[in-house]
């Protein structure tokens, strides 16, 4: 019986087309688990940076400020089970449409501070967060560049504190099979 909730972010910029196999590779297995899954092509979404003025804790706790899509995402994101993120690999980050959204994820944190794995993070404000899954793909192989990204998933998931994580950098010209 399918079971989860997936909301795949999908972070590839307008006038990217050559990252569809790859895409597709990631939707068709995750469908095969899955008994709703959905995908936000961010591209197509209007929503404004995150600013750093800490009203999502302060002031409207637990929402953004801005009124507008990226509340709506960051919500239904919460309400899933696993949240897969695809993205080229930006010098070894996430593409510029992506990071907008990662950094109005703030607003599910408590402006607190905790101790995990040694460090000091904010706790979760929510008690459930979903589980995460980032596939970068290359267009040009880069072990290091994948190194950095994979480090950058697991930073920002230790940051959120998700059940569990994992990354994964793939060639945007590879066959589906070595996708799944």
């Amino acid at each position: 019986m399918k079971s989860e909730k997936i909301i795949v972010l999908d972070g590839t910029p307008s006038g990217v087309d050559d990252l569809s196999r790859a895409r597709e590779a990631l939707m068709a297995e995750l469908r095969k688990s899955a008994r709703e899954v959905s995908i936000v092509e961010l591209r197509e979404e209007k929503f404004a940076h995150c600013t750093g003025c800490f009203q999502c804790w302060l002031k409207t706790p637990g929402m953004c400020r801005f009124a507008d899509r990226g509340r709506e995402i960051v919500a239904a994101m919460v309400q899933s089970d696993v949240v897969p993120l695809f993205t080229p690999v930006t010098f070894g980050g996430y593409s510029s449409t992506l990071k907008k959204l990662v950094d109005r994820w703030v607003q599910c944190a408590l402006p607190f501070f905790t101790k995990r794995q040694g460090e000091t993070h904010h706790p979760k404000r929510y008690p459930r967060f979903p589980r995460l899954l980032a596939l970068g793909v290359q267009r040009e192989p880069s072990a290091g560049e994948a190194a950095i990204f994979k480090t950058l998933v697991g930073r920002n998931a230790l940051n959120f504190d998700p059940p569990s994580f994992a990354s994964e950098v793939v060639a945007a010209g590879g066959s589906a099979a070595a996708m799944s």
